[in-house]
């Protein structure tokens, strides 16, 4: 027996349908496009900075020992360290996977990162940006690009930082974009104008490691105010991240040059396979933030 439904229901469930799916145009892919593009102009600059002969030096190079830092003994020719730098390529896989899923992915009210796509471009956008600045640092070894190098892990980390506070107190895209720039334009001239020595290292470790211990902080926070559900499955690929994160970490430290995992002359080498954890850890964190949902009762809001 057929069933049918009352009046207008049908229109209500087409409505539903659109506003979750959305179109999937050409527009859909224009960040993706966009992170094409600007890869593009990644790679052209570091070229250029490789060919326009820069001769001071990143503290961790020393004209009697070479690398004090990261074990690959240096080739010649244009890039340094081959395995360290072409490693990198991981985080560019998934920055443009991120942003191809914003372009395929269906439209969903209850989660941000796919409600609001500038979210979710920024996101893709970044992780992009964290390969080519150590690309350029481990095939160079110049000053400029171990600061572009820091760079690129500070604006990724103060991002999860600042979104995770959009998510606790529903503040505007002006006010998160805005804190974003002043917490990295703060970072970028303190390090500047901090002396080209062993101590302008320590204290950028330094700064790094107290901005990670705050972003994760601030994901403890949003779990233990309960601003968002997430379905205990997708907590593994919060757990999945903070694993792959530790692990290339622990494998990082035990293969700096003179610990026990430095292999110089080999290929496979600790800190690429730091550069590797670490851009499944980028990936894996997205897919926990996509799989959250506003919590019961919370309205939809609107940045401005």
């Amino acid at each position: 027996m057929a069933s049918h439904a009352p009046p207008g229901e049908d229109a209500i469930d087409r409505r539903s349908l659109e506003a979750t799916s959305g179109a999937r145009g050409i527009g859909s892919w224009l960040p993706f496009l966009g992170g094409v593009a600007l890869y593009l102009a990644f790679l052209a600059g570091g070229w250029l900075m490789l060919r326009a002969g820069l001769v001071e030096m990143d503290p961790c190079f020393s004209d009697d020992v070479g690398d004090l830092c990261y074990c690959e003994r240096f080739r010649s020719g244009l890039i340094k360290q081959p395995a360290n730098t072409w490693s990198n390529l991981a985080f560019a896989v998934v920055g443009f996977g991120v942003l191809a899923d914003l372009a395929i992915s269906p439209r969903r009210e209850d989660n941000r990162m796919r409600r609001e796509r500038f979210y979710t471009a920024w996101y893709g956008l970044l992780a992009l940006y964290l390969g080519p600045g150590s690309m350029v640092f481990h095939a160079s070894y110049t000053w400029w690009a171990g600061i572009l190098d820091g760079v690129a892990m500070y604006v990724w980390l103060s991002f999860v930082l600042v979104y995770n506070l959009v998510r606790l107190f529903e503040v505007s895209r002006l006010v998160a974009f805005s804190l974003w720039a002043a917490i990295n334009v703060s970072w970028f001239a303190l390090r500047v104008t901090l002396p080209n020595e062993g101590s302008a290292v320590s204290t950028s470790t330094l700064l790094f490691v107290t901005l990670l211990c705050v972003m994760l902080a601030s994901n403890v926070a949003v779990l233990l105010r309960g601003r968002e559900r997430v379905a205990l499955s997708s907590h593994g690929w919060l757990g999945a991240s903070l694993l792959c994160f530790g692990c290339g970490m622990a494998v990082w430290l035990q293969s700096g040059t003179g610990q026990p995992l430095c292999k110089p002359e080999s290929l496979w080498q600790g800190h690429a396979a730091w550069h590797l954890c670490a851009a499944l850890a980028v990936g894996a964190l997205y897919l926990y933030l996509r799989h959250s949902a506003d919590a019961p009762g919370r309205g939809v809001r609107r940045n401005a």
